[in-house]
């Protein structure tokens, strides 16, 4: 690839990314957490997965069925609403970052099937525009449920930035400083879209 179109297509991604950042986010009422940690060492965290009494709210801002109420949800539900949940907000977000024309899909797995020190993963096909990315199983988790649902959201917007700069060269050696940037990006859409 030449010099001139790696600029392009940088300058299209960050163009891109520019469109997302300025779209008002009315449709997502603000998280009731706090700031996600990316890395999978969340165990220094002692609140125990069953902690579920924050309201899970759809992206049209009602509450999810039975996630309003103060009573503790079984592991089955919280991984039945937060896949629900990651799905609703990969609607939104793969919307925002104009990637509507890809099929895009996401996996909840197992920490054991990721790769160390990550939460998530995404695989792609440019040709087929289509891609699949793997969110950790909240069963996995040891945060309380908001903080969980919060730091999924983070991990689907993080991979999608990683599928909207698919298209930039990539070598060993720029993966360190595109997975920084990556993060940068994604921290700083979700700080847009859900300020302190």
């Amino acid at each position: 690839m030449t010099q001139g179109k790696s600029a392009s297509l940088g300058l299209l991604a960050l163009t891109t990314l520019a469109s997302a950042l300025a779209q008002t986010p009315a449709d997502v009422p603000p998280s009731e957490s706090g700031s996600a940690q990316r890395e999978a060492g969340l165990s220094g965290k002692t609140a125990a997965p069953n902690d579920c009494s924050a309201v899970l709210r759809r992206p049209d801002g009602q509450s999810a069925a039975g996630a309003g109420s103060r009573d503790c949800l079984s592991t089955r539900e919280q991984s039945q609403l937060a896949e629900r949940f990651v799905n609703e907000r990969l609607s939104i977000w793969s919307k925002r970052l104009g990637l509507e024309g890809w099929q895009i899909s996401i996996i909840m797995t197992r920490r054991d099937d990721l790769k160390e020190n990550t939460l998530g993963g995404v695989r792609w096909d440019k040709g087929k525009k289509s891609a699949v990315i793997k969110v950790q199983d909240a069963s996995d988790y040891r945060l309380p449920f908001a903080e969980m649902l919060a730091d999924m959201e983070l991990t689907v917007v993080h991979e999608l930035v990683h599928l909207e700069l698919s298209s930039l060269p990539r070598s060993e050696a720029s993966r360190r400083n595109e997975e920084h940037a990556v993060s940068q990006i994604a921290g700083a859409l979700l700080g847009l879209d859900h300020p302190k």
